[in-house]
């Protein structure tokens, strides 16, 4: 169906909400406007067109993922391992006609898909190894519960508190221009980390996976930034830190990734971070 106007559009949500319908798929969940509300935004711009493209991003990932063979992101996000599919966050507050800008919204969206895949991975490729270095075994479903709201499960968890909030209920994530130093996942390969695990493994989606996760029942410890510091923090304390969720998500996706047991960071040769004045930090 080609989709020409403001009405194709509206078309082609009703008829895949008549589909849903038919197929008994919505009883598990009505569509959620307050999830649509609290779309993810860099910014602020809104025209009816793209509203809509939200929306309809938004009714394909929330009620039947990849239930239909046509396309179900306006914006092309493809997904690996048959990862959820959910709308790409709102990119405003950037010039499409400045090379420069352009260049960091497609940074953005590629590390929006790399924070799901990371998220992916814990899920269903988790080590229990590199797991036991940040949670407590017993504890395992109670932090895979946390990705999967964040996925989607639950538009209610995951990325309902993001940080800053506009006027009209909106939750902003502000990037700085030293977060674009961080790489992709793409961009990093095995052969150039170390053999402990540490700040060369970072990547820019790891960063947006920490502001997904923070939450009511989720924060930032001052104790607990960066590889060394959340392996040390009390089980407790570990499942309401950002960045134990963090960090053993990055450990995770590149022991899987490049089939290699990684040591644990000895000190500041590992978590320093050249994008935090050599300190351990979040990027944000």
């Amino acid at each position: 169906m080609a989709v020409q106007n403001i009405k194709d559009w509206i078309a082609l949500i009703q008829l895949r909400i008549n589909i849903i319908n038919q197929q008994g798929l919505l009883s598990r969940k009505s569509l959620n406007l307050q999830s649509i509300q609290r779309s993810i935004y860099f910014g602020s711009t809104s025209s009816k067109m793209r509203g809509l493209s939200i929306l309809a991003g938004y009714i394909t990932a929330s009620l039947f993922a990849s239930a239909l063979a046509v396309p179900t992101d306006p914006l092309g996000l493809e997904t690996r391992n048959d990862l959820a599919k959910r709308s790409l966050p709102r990119l405003v507050n950037f010039d499409n006609n400045n090379a420069d800008d352009r260049k960091k919204t497609l940074k953005i969206r590629q590390s929006f898909r790399d924070s799901l895949e990371l998220m992916d991975y814990a899920i269903k490729n988790l080590d229990d190894t590199v797991f036991s270095h940040y949670f407590d075994k017993g504890d395992k479903s109670k932090v895979q519960d946390v990705f999967d709201k964040a996925l989607g499960g639950n538009p209610s968890r995951g990325a309902d508190e993001l940080g800053d909030i506009d006027g009209r209920g909106n939750q902003i994530i502000h990037f700085c221009d030293r977060l674009y130093n961080k790489p992709l996942i793409k961009d990093v390969k095995c052969e150039d980390l170390e053999d402990t695990v540490g700040a060369d493994m970072a990547v820019m989606g790891a960063t947006l996976l920490h502001e997904f996760i923070l939450g009511q029942s989720i924060i930032d410890d001052n104790h607990g930034y960066g590889p060394l510091e959340t392996r040390s923090l009390k089980a407790s304390d570990a499942l309401k830190n950002a960045d134990s969720y963090t960090w053993m998500v990055t450990e995770n996706l590149w022991t899987a990734i490049c089939d290699k047991k990684f040591s644990g960071p000895r000190d500041a040769r590992d978590t320093a971070d050249p994008d935090c004045g050599d300190k351990t930090c979040t990027v944000q």
